[in-house]
């Protein structure tokens, strides 16, 4: 009982306090409102008009302009202009924007379908000092249709013509794939192949030409200069010692073109035993060369013709012998016995 009691004397002390509190909350709201008032002090604005007639139809939620003139200084700015008596009339969060004519062009949005007679609107100028000047403006009628063609009309609108959408084949299509992916395949195949035939053949060695190839195209080469015509006799043996020399180096696989004849002696009595008998003829024509290209000595034409002949028998007679050795019969294969020398020959 005595906690009931209590709380009704609570309720009573808070019914009392209430007006008290309003009566606080008044009065701090009109001291802030006062307070506002002597900082920004809003008075009658001069006659304003509009630039340009508002449109008189728009886009539903599209904005529109409009441009406001009005006979102010120069250090006044339209801050805002407000519909008047028409809530679905709102400006845009764009501040107006002064033309180089002076008038302001601002921007309105309707989000309402309709036909709308706006009673009036509201320019609000700005001072720099804080200043405020609030001008009338004639009211107009704005329209924003329908956002559908068919909106007033419960009929459904009329359906679009049919269109037609290619399909694709996907097996014909696959099967396409998979024939160029074989013929690709095929082909890079043979790339491949023929690379590396081409690579094969690029690095097999060239084979090696026999030493009587070369030298008879070397002794055809010298019997069409004509050098014993045009009595160059020492080039004509210059180059015909040349040849042999070349022939005998690739036959025993030395360099005889830079030994001299007393080295190819030496060598020939000490690795060249297979030659047999040929070694005088050999001898005997690097011999004769010698005397012409160093001793100055002069041949009669015959002798250096049957020289030249001596040379190419010569090399024909160690192919024989070559060719002799290759096809010997198994109890031979260590060798042909060498040739017993010649009379006059020193073994």
């Amino acid at each position: 009982m005595g906690r009931l009691s209590g709380i009704c004397v609570a309720l009573v002390l808070l019914l009392r306090a209430a007006p008290g509190l309003a009566a606080d909350g008044s009065g701090s709201g009109s001291g802030a409102g006062s307070g506002a008032s002597a900082v920004a002090e809003v008075v009658a604005g001069p006659p304003s008009s509009w630039a340009e007639p508002p449109p008189a139809t728009s886009e539903l939620g599209m904005p529109f302009k409009v441009r406001v003139k009005a006979d102010v200084a120069e250090d006044w700015v339209l801050t805002r202009v407000e519909a008047v008596g028409f809530r679905y009339l709102e400006s845009t969060v764009k501040p107006p924007v002064r033309l180089p004519d002076g008038s302001w062009e601002a921007e309105f949005v309707v989000f309402r379908t309709g036909r709308f007679e706006i009673p009036g609107a509201s320019a609000l100028f700005t001072q720099r000092s804080g200043l405020q000047a609030r001008s009338d403006l004639p009211g107009f009628v704005v329209e924003i249709p329908a956002a559908l063609a068919n909106e007033a009309s419960p009929e459904p609108a009329p359906q679009p013509p049919a269109m037609e959408v290619p399909t694709l084949n996907y097996w014909l299509a696959g099967s396409l794939a998979a024939l160029l992916a074989a013929g690709l395949g095929a082909l890079i195949t043979v790339l491949v192949r023929r690379y590396r035939r081409l690579r094969e053949e690029a690095m097999r060695p060239i084979p090696k030409r026999p030493p009587e190839e070369i030298a008879r195209e070397a002794l055809a080469l010298l019997a069409a200069d004509n050098l014993l015509d045009a009595e160059q006799l020492v080039d004509f043996h210059l180059r015909l010692s040349e040849i042999l020399r070349g022939f005998v180096g690739a036959e025993l696989e030395v360099n005889a073109t830079e030994m001299t004849t007393t080295e190819i002696r030496e060598m020939l009595e000490r690795d060249g035993a297979e030659l047999g008998i040929m070694r005088i003829d050999l001898l005997r024509i690097l011999e004769e060369s010698d005397m012409v290209k160093f001793a100055r000595f002069s041949l009669p034409r015959s002798a250096s013709e049957a020289l030249f002949a001596d040379v190419e028998r010569w090399i024909g007679d160690v192919c024989e012998r070559r060719q002799a050795r290759v096809e010997a019969p198994p109890e031979l294969a260590g060798g042909l016995p060498p040739v017993p020398p010649s009379a006059g020959e020193s073994t």
